[in-house]
């Protein structure tokens, strides 16, 4: 009887064990791609010199970008950019031959792929690092110094951002050197596109 009785409480604790639904698993939440789009501005205008020599180099740049994350969390993109430089400088000294050159470029521009990385900070924000491919431009050939013409070539490396609530406004400004005066700044600013 006892054995009747503790093969009948296997069977029972089986068919329900069998019977009962399984515990449902997580299902992987479905990717949903991030969109970023920006600008990064470089703006810098200096002057300096001596007793015979001006020096003056006025650039502006203007990237304008859109990026797209992918299920690895890599970023995916382009840049269009805009570069401007206007160029002086003066060497004029008793018993020397005087040198006065000044230009300014038409706008140049290119445009250049953009690949990158998206991190998911725990406090929500998103780390996002982009780099150009290529981050060179089309070069433009000037007289610097009275030396003869040589060949410049423009650049635009890379943009990195901490978007806190779907925005990342920068402004960076640098220290320029004692014996110049002008400015050196770069701004950047990056937003989610719903």
């Amino acid at each position: 009887m006892k054995a009747f009785v503790f093969f009948f409480a296997v069977c029972t604790l089986l068919t329900f064990a069998c019977g009962a639904p399984a515990a449902a698993t997580p299902e992987k939440a479905e990717f949903q791609p991030v969109t970023i789009s920006g600008t990064h501005e470089v703006h810098r205008d200096i002057r300096g010199g001596d007793a015979f020599t001006l020096t003056g180099n006025k650039v502006d740049m203007l990237v304008t970008f859109t990026v797209t994350s992918q299920p690895d969390d890599t970023l995916k993109g382009t840049a269009e950019v805009t570069y401007t430089e206007a160029y002086e400088f003066r060497y004029e000294e008793p018993d020397f031959e005087p040198c006065i050159l000044n230009w300014t470029t038409e706008p140049i521009t290119w445009t250049t792929d953009l690949s990158g990385a998206l991190k998911h900070n725990p406090d929500g924000s998103l780390t996002a690092v982009l780099l150009a491919h290529s981050k060179d431009g089309p070069s433009f050939i000037q007289d610097f110094n009275c030396e003869g013409e040589r060949a410049k070539t423009p650049e635009f490396a890379y943009i990195a951002g901490l978007l806190v609530n779907g925005k990342y406004d920068n402004k960076f400004e640098y220290v320029l050197h004692p014996m110049v005066s002008g400015s050196h700044y770069e701004i950047t600013s990056m937003q989610l596109i719903p």
